[in-house]
């Protein structure tokens, strides 16, 4: 697999690499405590991945079978959003990286690859990774509207943001929301004051 460094350039405004977090009051059932990285924002849209919703019953054993591929592992997949749900993303380390490996930030990649899966299988795979099932969209001006409240959205549209901790991946998945929250508003007050 191809390791080389190739870096990320974020443009002003964007939330590329940040992580948002559904406001405790969030009116939405699918993003309900939710969190979210940004893998990219521009002017045609957004997309991201949610981190913390494991799947109920479908382990990435069952995906490794589906495509058949042996792989032993109980490591969960989780619902990267309501979009594509067919289409597998993985979350991962920038130490095992495939040819359509996007780099989000410098310590995090998504690639959509089964060869990284290919990879984890052979023991070359990436230190920590988590793989996705689906994606969460934006169309054009979509999330900015959603950031900005403004109609058709309500305040309650209104997302958190932090930037992706570099250890995300191995934060136990039942905190990550509780706990980037409470670093959002942190962060919020601190920058208020």
């Amino acid at each position: 697999m191809d390791k080389r460094y190739t870096g990320v350039e974020i443009h002003k405004g964007s939330l590329q690499g940040k992580l948002l977090i559904s406001q405790p009051v969030a009116n939405s059932t699918f993003f309900a405590q939710s969190v979210v990285l940004v893998c990219e924002h521009h002017a045609n849209g957004a997309w991201g991945l949610v981190l913390n919703k494991p799947s109920i019953g479908i382990m990435s054993k069952n995906v490794a079978q589906d495509l058949d591929l042996e792989y032993s592992g109980n490591d969960a997949c989780y619902i990267g959003g309501p979009v594509h749900a067919d289409g597998l993303h993985f979350v991962h380390t920038p130490d095992c990286v495939a040819s359509n490996t996007f780099w989000v930030t410098n310590n995090l990649c998504v690639t959509s690859s089964v060869s990284i899966l290919q990879e984890i299988i052979n023991g070359r795979g990436p230190t920590s990774w988590r793989l996705c099932l689906g994606i969460s969209s934006w169309q054009a001006g979509q999330l900015d509207g959603e950031m900005k409240g403004e109609t058709p959205w309500t305040p309650q549209h209104r997302w958190l943001t932090t930037d992706v901790p570099n250890n995300i991946l191995e934060k136990p998945v039942k905190s990550i929301w509780k706990e980037s929250t409470a670093v959002a508003i942190n962060n919020s007050v601190n920058n208020f004051f």
